[in-house]
């Protein structure tokens, strides 16, 4: 798992690198050649999407969201571990839901629906929510898993 993390962690630099050159040629053909690249605009914005979603699944890994604890924090510890729990089970079945949407908007994307400058089937893009919907699903699933495990082999 630390490799796939490590993985993600170099393709999301990668991705802001790219994106970073894909704007300054952006600027670069627009101001001194006066003739503005098209592609430039459209395939930034769909690398951004998935840096955003490789960025969303490293922050659940690192569990870096921001939550606010307020309310949490005046229960008992094992009442805070259980509502957590829930609550990673809860959103876990949310975002498996995004997948499933995300599924279907990419089967209803027709044959002819491209991205106009890219030429690229917009299911390219739609798919980004099927990713984001399995990768943090799987991965609220599995912080779950080595909640419920650790704390069976530590009190066992």
């Amino acid at each position: 798992m630390k490799k796939l993390i490590k993985i993600e962690e170099i393709c999301s630099i990668a991705l802001f690198l790219i994106i970073l050159m894909i704007l300054f040629w952006q600027i670069f053909s627009r101001k001194v050649l006066n003739a503005p690249a098209s592609w430039s605009e459209e395939l930034s914005r769909l690398l951004f999407v998935y840096m955003g979603i490789l960025g969303c699944h490293l922050a659940q890994h690192y569990e870096t969201h921001i939550r606010i604890d307020f309310i949490l924090s005046h229960f008992p510890k094992l009442i805070q571990v259980a509502l957590d729990s829930i609550l990673k089970l809860l959103m876990s079945v949310v975002f498996i839901l995004i997948a499933q949407n995300g599924i279907r908007l990419c089967r209803s994307a027709g044959v002819q629906d491209h991205l106009v400058t890219l030429g690229l089937p917009v299911t390219v893009l739609n798919f980004g929510l099927v990713f984001l919907g399995i990768i943090i699903a799987a991965e609220m699933l599995i912080q779950l898993a080595t909640a419920v495990f650790c704390k069976k082999g530590a009190t066992a």
